[in-house]
């Protein structure tokens, strides 16, 4: 994710998505999202649509050194 992201991106470092809603939505179980550095407003209730497992959990986290 990045500031400058667009949802309909494919939430590769190149074309990254714009939110943790849209993140929440469509992560599964063993896969990471990182958030790039900037600032994220928050205008809905994020809600997890998927869980992960004991075995492949779903990270979100910083983009390291950011």
């Amino acid at each position: 994710m990045a500031p400058g992201g667009d949802d309909a991106n494919p939430g590769t470092l190149d074309r990254p998505w714009a939110t943790l809603h849209h993140a929440a939505e469509v992560l599964g179980a063993g896969e990471t999202v990182y958030a790039r550095g900037g600032t994220y407003p928050i205008t809905e209730q994020i809600r997890l649509k998927n869980s992960g497992t004991e075995g492949a959990w779903i990270v979100y986290a910083g983009y390291p050194g950011e």
